[in-house]
């Protein structure tokens, strides 16, 4: 017996003593050609949907890795930032995160099968561009509320408004955003905590 031969049957030995089977890291079945495509499993524990979802965002993330993701054009095009590669990044990742919310795939297959969960999804350039499209109107709102929190920031509320206003910016993906919104109220927060700090300092101790 060669080698290669002696060595392939050792490890179908090792893996079938020890009962466990290989677990299938591509997918098991195509998506139509003119569809890009992403692929995620998730091992099953307790309940299936849970596995199933987590393999879903799984899927999408791996799509926008393969597809023709179409963020770093848009930034490049449409900002005035100093620092463009970071405005990319930044809302690149705020774009997967709301990706499974947003893009809805012309081609979804689920399975479960071994207690894994396995998801295929295949959407077109148009898929993708619409999801981009809603994703910039969804930021765009986030961005208008948390200015308005902003302007609200008056009286005993202020800080609660400006605490808020700094979490829909975060959540927004707003760090590069050419208006300077998120650092405008990051520098009254910092304004407020510093005061804060000179406060405690210039008590009276008992």
């Amino acid at each position: 017996m060669s080698r290669p031969v002696l060595a392939i049957a050792v490890s179908l030995l090792a893996v079938s003593c020890a009962g466990v089977r290989p677990v299938q890291l591509g997918p098991p079945t195509g998506v139509p050609l003119d569809l890009a495509w992403g692929y995620g499993v998730e091992k099953v524990h307790g309940e299936p949907d849970v596995a199933r979802r987590a393999a879903h965002l799984k899927a999408l993330d791996d799509l926008l890795t393969r597809g023709p993701l179409l963020v770093s054009k848009v930034v490049r095009d449409s900002t005035r930032v100093r620092d463009a590669r970071s405005a990319e990044r930044t809302l690149e990742s705020t774009f997967r995160l709301r990706a499974s919310s947003i893009i809805q795939p012309s081609f979804i297959r689920q399975v479960f099968e071994d207690g894994f969960s396995w998801v295929l999804v295949g959407a077109t350039p148009s898929d993708i561009e619409r999801g981009w499209e809603e994703f910039l109107v969804w930021r765009d709102d986030r961005i208008a509320e948390a200015i308005h929190l902003f302007e609200l920031a008056e009286g005993p509320q202020r800080i609660g408004f400006l605490e808020a206003s700094f979490t829909i910016l975060e959540e927004a993906g707003a760090e590069y955003d050419s208006g300077l919104n998120f650092y405008r109220v990051k520098t009254a927060l910092d304004v407020n905590d510093h005061q804060k700090v000179n406060e405690s300092e210039q008590a009276p101790r008992l």
